[in-house]
């Protein structure tokens, strides 16, 4: 079988995503060198692969962190969207952005927080548009080199 490699591609990051937290200023344009497998290569260079900077605490429990750059696919497939994937949602009412896992539940969707202090949200599917898919992760260290978020930032090291 033959091995493919991936290559590192500059992509647009689109903004804050909100997860947990209101987002209070707008982003400045920026870019991130990502690692990318091939077969995303050509939706990448149509800018349908960007990422989003986690702003807020609500995906801890699965790793996902303040700070955390999430690369999101933003063509995809409804059958691409289960109980377990993260979406980026805009909610047009509150015009937030957010992260959070998509459940089609009856005609509703639930947008599920991934932390028990922040509670799920029930939509009309028309009333939200799911923006993207999350296929990987991108995390720089933090002010101390560190690249593992879960630790208490109380105890000095």
């Amino acid at each position: 079988m033959k091995e493919t490699q991936d290559i590192v591609m500059e992509l647009e990051d689109e903004g804050f995503v909100a997860a947990g937290r209101t987002i209070p200023f707008p982003a400045q344009p920026s870019t991130t060198l990502v690692p990318l497998p091939q077969s995303l290569a050509e939706l990448a260079k149509n800018g349908l692969v960007r990422t989003m900077t986690v702003y807020g605490r609500s995906l801890e429990e699965i790793g996902i962190f303040d700070g955390d750059k999430l690369v999101c696919k933003k063509a995809f497939h409804k059958k691409e969207v289960g109980p377990n994937t993260i979406c980026v949602v805009y909610i047009p009412t509150t015009g937030e952005v957010v992260a959070k896992r998509v459940k089609f539940q009856e005609n509703m969707l639930v947008l599920r927080s991934c932390h028990g202090e922040v509670p799920d949200m029930y939509v009309k599917p028309d009333d939200v548009e799911i923006r993207g898919v999350v296929i990987g992760l991108w995390r720089s260290p933090d002010n101390l080199g560190r690249f593992d978020r879960g630790y208490d930032e109380d105890i000095p090291y």
